[in-house]
């Protein structure tokens, strides 16, 4: 026998599934019934869920995007803020939320204005002007889109640009200016048809078409709105196909042809009921009333107005009107703080380039009064150095007059009778020296004394390739003996010993005046040097001046005792 959990167990699982399939057949049938879907309980508790569910979606979103900017403002990042605005208010024009759907897009414009990103403040044109044409303000649509339009062309982004052609040929049709838009479509398709763009086919026939319906042409308008419901799959509308058939409906009520127009009223309805479009459903109330009248449906036609008004009163209320009022005082003053704001810019920029320019006079001068220093130092450093030469010039002077005058040069009667005395002198001095020194001593001597005559009477000085052993040969002796005498009497190595005779003569060159048909190579020739270079590094070694400075000096006194006498 089975027991009555059994049976239950049994029953309900297809009682509860045939239950839920009847619920659903009957919330279909209620929503199908009904204009916009408030007719029964039914219908307005799913309306009232799916709101709910959406609300929920959409406040989760908005908290995300709101946190993302926060984090993007923190790290200065401006053009992460921009975006996440732009998305803040495509969140809420997405959620039928104009107002404050305009009033991100107007921040994230700023942004991106102040970012210099021309693109991204056309877009914002683009979804400002979008919002406003959601309340039928036609003429700021009109304005923001040749905004945009410019902008474009500047960039000169043909995509884009025939968008912007496009949506204000839309504007136009709106406006109900059939030429205008016919225009800008044309355009717009043009471009299309070069970029080979299959995507926006759909949007630019169904322009082209409702165009013509304006402006009386149905039977081009038909056959643009033909095709573009044909590419209305490629397209990234989704409203398109919805929308064709509520255009072909209302050209075939101008035609008489009701009850055609009927049948894609009610399939358009269908189209447009499943984008959850509130803007173009009542487009399609419209149509409707307006069949309803010609047909004579009473009914149907009250029942149309009634849903019509509803939509109405949600699209566009008291509230929001007094929302874009405040909106756009708001965006007024935001652009006069921002002209403010530049002006006090400019202003900073302007002070910031005074200070700078007078910092550098500053330095400039500081830089002009170190310098004048160091010449200064210079100048005084050259004229000490300058007296130092004079005196030491002056010495050599004295030192060749003193020589001149008062020192005769040795003779070998002279060196040998001093050799003699010195012999017999030092001969009873066997205490102090030895004989092997004494005997060393007189032959350096007498060499010397031989080597000095020979260089003051023959002036072998004068050859500049005089060698130690050309004075060996003449003396009869090696240039060992020769070179140890000349180190241990005068304390000199052979080429000083040699300059020093060359720098006498041109010392004495120069007192007579012999140099002034010379140039310093002629000089440094005529007292027996190869070059100047060694002239001169010689001249300065032995008397401590350069030889232009001694000459400049000597030249300077005689004028003086020139100018005396």
């Amino acid at each position: 026998m089975t027991k009555p959990r059994e049976l239950l167990g049994f029953w309900v699982p297809p009682f509860v599934f045939t239950l839920l399939f009847m619920m659903a057949g009957l919330t279909k049938i209620q929503a199908d019934t009904g204009i916009v879907g408030k007719s029964t309980r039914a219908d307005s508790i799913q309306e009232t869920t799916l709101k709910t569910t959406v609300s929920k979606q959409f406040s989760s979103q908005i908290d995300a995007e709101i946190h993302a900017y926060n984090l993007y403002a923190k790290r200065g990042d401006t053009a992460a803020m921009a975006r996440s605005l732009h998305t803040i208010g495509a969140l809420f024009c997405r959620e039928d939320q104009f107002a404050i759907g305009i009033r991100y897009y107007f921040r994230a414009q700023n942004l991106f204005r102040t970012l210099g990103d021309s693109l991204w403040v056309a877009n914002e044109y683009n979804d400002i002007a979008f919002a406003y044409l959601y309340w039928d303000d036609y003429s700021t649509v009109v304005n923001y889109y040749n905004r945009a339009l410019a902008l474009y062309q500047q960039l000169d982004n043909q995509q884009e640009i025939a968008l912007a052609e496009a949506n204000l040929g839309f504007v136009y049709s709106k406006m109900g200016q059939p030429t205008k838009a016919l225009l800008h479509h044309q355009k717009a398709y043009k471009i299309y048809l070069l970029l080979n763009d299959t995507a926006n086919y759909a949007k630019i026939y169904h322009g082209l078409g409702d165009a013509f319906r304006l402006s009386g042409n149905y039977k081009q308008a038909l056959k643009y709105f033909a095709l573009s419901t044909r590419f209305a799959p490629w397209s990234a509308n989704k409203l398109q196909i919805g929308q064709n058939l509520l255009r072909e409906a209302e050209i075939l009520i101008g035609l008489g042809q009701y009850s055609k127009a009927s049948y894609l009223l009610e399939r358009s309805y269908q189209e447009l009921k499943k984008r959850r479009s509130g803007k173009w459903l009542k487009n399609y109330l419209e149509v409707k009333v307006n069949l309803a009248e010609i047909t004579d449906d009473q009914a149907g036609a009250l029942k149309a107005l009634k849903a019509l008004r509803v939509i109405e009163d949600s699209l566009f209320g008291q509230r929001q009107q007094s929302e874009i009022t405040g909106m756009l005082i708001e965006h007024q003053t935001r652009e006069k703080e921002e002209q403010l704001a530049t002006l006090q810019t400019n202003f900073q920029l302007a002070s910031e380039r005074i200070r700078f320019r007078d910092r550098l006079i500053l330095i400039g001068l500081a830089a002009l009064l170190i310098m004048s220093l160091i010449v200064m130092a210079v100048v005084q450093q050259s004229r000490k150095r300058k007296e130092a030469y004079r005196m030491l010039v002056e010495k050599n002077q004295q030192l060749l007059n003193f020589q001149a005058i008062c020192v005769e040069p040795y003779t070998v009667e002279t060196q040998e009778k001093t050799v003699d005395d010195q012999k017999e002198s030092k001969a009873d001095d066997t205490q102090i020296y030895s004989s092997i020194a004494q005997e060393t001593n007189e032959d350096a001597r007498l060499l010397i004394a031989r080597l000095d005559r020979l260089m003051e009477k023959e002036k072998l000085f004068l050859n500049p390739t005089l060698r130690l052993t050309d004075l060996c040969r003449k003396l009869k002796t090696n240039s060992t003996t020769l070179s140890h005498a000349v180190n241990k009497l005068h304390k000199k190595n052979f080429n000083t010993y040699l300059n020093e005779f060359r720098i006498r003569e041109a010392q004495h060159c120069i007192a007579r005046g012999d140099y002034r048909h010379l140039s310093m190579d002629g000089l440094a020739n005529k007292a027996g040097f190869s070059n100047r270079v060694t002239f001169s590094a010689a001249f300065k070694k032995i008397t401590g001046v350069p030889p232009s400075f001694y000459i400049q000096t000597l030249q300077s006194k005689k004028q003086a005792l020139d100018d005396t006498d």
